[in-house]
């Protein structure tokens, strides 16, 4: 069981890092960033599914571009240049909201499972 699980946060560990990599290389191209992370949120749920994984991307991915077009729009805080946007956030941020929020829950759920099996 521990093997299961040490190969769960090896997958959340190389998909936090894809992400975050192909994130930085590649944040001028919209459609390519958007098509990568549909597919990445679909791995990810394939390899390391959580429950009511469809609502926590949903909820978080509006939640998170609710919160980037208060702060772009309202606060001036920041300013993207991309073309392909939603008032002023790229479409692609919300996915990358997603995919970050269902791996954030699976790293913690396999963080505790860890320490279940260690009590």
């Amino acid at each position: 069981m521990c093997i299961i699980v040490i190969m769960k946060k090896t997958s959340v560990a190389t998909l936090f890092i894809s992400v975050s990599v192909f994130s930085l290389l590649f944040w001028k191209y919209s459609f390519l960033l958007s098509v990568f992370f549909l597919i990445i949120g679909y791995l990810k749920h394939k390899i390391i599914p959580i429950r009511k994984e469809f609502l926590w991307y949903v909820l978080v991915s509006v939640g998170a571009t609710l919160v980037e077009v208060i702060l772009v729009n309202v606060a001036h805080a920041w300013k993207y240049v991309d073309s392909y946007n939603i008032f002023g956030v790229p479409i692609w941020m919300s996915l990358f909201w997603g995919v970050a929020a269902t791996t954030m829950i699976s790293l913690y759920e396999g963080l505790t499972e860890v320490r279940k099996h260690k009590d």
